[in-house]
C-alpha cells in the first residue's frame, strides 16, 4: 500500500510539474514542408499553453525513420516529440533502415489532415472519373503514367490501390516528393497523381492548370465543389485517401505529459486563427482530437496502410 500512494504520489507531482523545461519537437522533413511549416505556425500558441520554450528542429531522412528512432532512443519524458507523417507507419516496411515498429509510438495529436485528389494535366479531356477508367480500358497499351513520391510512399500505396479497384493499369513513375511532380505535370512528362489538396495544389487546380478527376473522401471538398469524389464512380467505392500531420511519443511516455500536451494543442487548434490557417493549406475544418480519438485514427490508419502494403506485396529497400 506504502509503495502505491508513493507511486500515486510520484504520477500527482509529474502531472502538476510538466513541463518543467525545453520541448523539442523533432520534425521529420526539411524546413519549409507541409509539416514543418504547419507545426511552425502553432508553435508560440504551444509555448504560451505550456509555459515552456517549445523548440523546433528539424531531422529529415530515410522516410522520416531517423527522427522517428531519434525520438524513441531518448528518455520517454514528453520533451522529445516526433512531429511526422504517414511515413511512421510505412517506413519499417519499405525502409530497410527503419528499425522500429508503429506501435512503439502514440500520437499526442494531428494538426493536418488534408484530401488527396486525384489530378490530371488539363490537356485530357476525360470528362470524368468513369469516363478516365472507361478509356484506360479499352486501349490498355496506350497506359497513361501516374507520378508518386517513391518505393512505399503513401502515394504509391494510393495509386496501387486505385489502380488495382478501377481494374487498370497505369505507368508508375517515381520522384522525390511531391515538390518536383507538379512541374513534371505541368510539363507533360507525367499524366496523372494523387495530391495533397491544399497550397499550391488548390491554387493549380483553382485556377485550370490542373484539372481534378476525383477527391478521395467520404464527401466533396468545400473548395471545390464541382469535383465529384472518386467514390460517386461507377467502378469504385470506399476510397477515402488522406495525408496528415501528428505529433508523437513513445509510449511509455507518462500519461500526465501526454494529457497536458493534448490539452495545449487541442487548445490551439480550436482558435479562429488555427482554422484561417487550415483554411489556407486547403484543408476541411479540422477539429482537434482528444488523446484516445487521436489513438483509434492512428489505429485506423495503421491498419488500413497494412492493407495496402501487403496488396502491393511491399519489402523494405
Amino acid at each position: 500500500m506504502a509503495g502505491a500512494a508513493a507511486a500515486l504520489g510520484g504520477v500527482s507531482s509529474f502531472a502538476q510539474a510538466y513541463p518543467t523545461k525545453t520541448i523539442f519537437l523533432k520534425v521529420a522533413y526539411p524546413a519549409g514542408g507541409p509539416s514543418d511549416a504547419i507545426t511552425r505556425a502553432g508553435q508560440a500558441a504551444l509555448q504560451a499553453s505550456l509555459g515552456q520554450t517549445v523548440v523546433i528542429e528539424n531531422v529529415p531522412g530515410a522516410s522520416g525513420s531517423i527522427a522517428a528512432m531519434k525520438v524513441r532512443s531518448l528518455p520517454a519524458d514528453g520533451y522529445s516529440v516526433l512531429v511526422t507523417t504517414t511515413d511512421l507507419i510505412l517506413a519499417p516496411k519499405s525502409t530497410a533502415g527503419a528499425k522500429y515498429q508503429p506501435s512503439e509510438f502514440k500520437p499526442l495529436g494531428f494538426n493536418l489532415i488534408a484530401d488527396m485528389v486525384l489530378v490530371a494535366s488539363p490537356a485530357h479531356n476525360f470528362k470524368s472519373v468513369d469516363d478516365f477508367i472507361e478509356r484506360t480500358r479499352k486501349q490498355p497499351s496506350s497506359s497513361l503514367s501516374i507520378g508518386h513520391w517513391g518505393h512505399g510512399s503513401t502515394t504509391h500505396l494510393m495509386g496501387a490501390d486505385f489502380q488495382s479497384k478501377a481494374g487498370i493499369k497505369l505507368l508508375e513513375v517515381p520522384y522525390a516528393g511531391v515538390a518536383p511532380i507538379i512541374p513534371a505535370m505541368l510539363g507533360g512528362q507525367v499524366d496523372l497523381s494523387f495530391l495533397p489538396f491544399g497550397g499550391p495544389v488548390m491554387n493549380l487546380v483553382q485556377t485550370g492548370k490542373l484539372k481534378a478527376i476525383g477527391v478521395a473522401s467520404k464527401s466533396r471538398h468545400p473548395s471545390l465543389p464541382d469535383a465529384p469524389t472518386l467514390s460517386e464512380s461507377r467502378y469504385l467505392t470506399d476510397i477515402e485517401y488522406a495525408v496528415w500531420t501528428g505529433l508523437f511519443v513513445p509510449t511509455t511516455t507518462p500519461i500526465p505529459a501526454q494529457e497536458r500536451f493534448n490539452e495545449s494543442l487541442c487548445a490551439w487548434l480550436d482558435t479562429p486563427q488555427s482554422q484561417a490557417i487550415s483554411k489556407d493549406f486547403g484543408i476541411r475544418k479540422f477539429k482537434s482530437m482528444t488523446l484516445a480519438e487521436s489513438e483509434r485514427y492512428y489505429k485506423a490508419e495503421q491498419h488500413k496502410l497494412d492493407q495496402m502494403a501487403k496488396a502491393v506485396h511491399l519489402t523494405p529497400q
